[in-house]
């Protein structure tokens, strides 16, 4: 787990990406649907809380990778984003049964 990096536009020059991870050495992949997301969010009049989960197959710069690598991060994914929602769910839970 780590640090997603999201914009709106497709890393395509190694030497932007070069740039991007020398500024920010601490993200681990780049995506850009998140980006969207929190657009949206913060766009909207409520606050509304989000969180990005994805399943990283490809790296950049790299070929594409067969088709059970990317079905394998995306069960991964799943997998985590169901059990965070199983922790939140149970905190909530347990949250809603505290007296005031």
């Amino acid at each position: 787990m780590g640090s997603l990096s999201s914009g709106e536009k497709v890393l395509a020059d190694p030497s932007h990406i070069d740039e991007m991870f020398g500024k920010w050495d601490q993200v681990l992949a780049v995506e850009m649907e998140g980006a969207g997301v929190a657009a949206a969010v913060s766009r909207s009049s409520k606050n509304v809380p989000f969180v990005v989960v994805r399943g990283i197959a490809d790296m950049i710069g790299e070929e594409k990778r067969p088709t059970f690598a990317k079905n394998s991060a995306a069960r991964t994914a799943v997998h985590f984003a169901m059990r965070l929602v199983e922790e939140l769910s149970s905190h909530l839970a347990i949250e809603r049964q505290r007296p005031n």
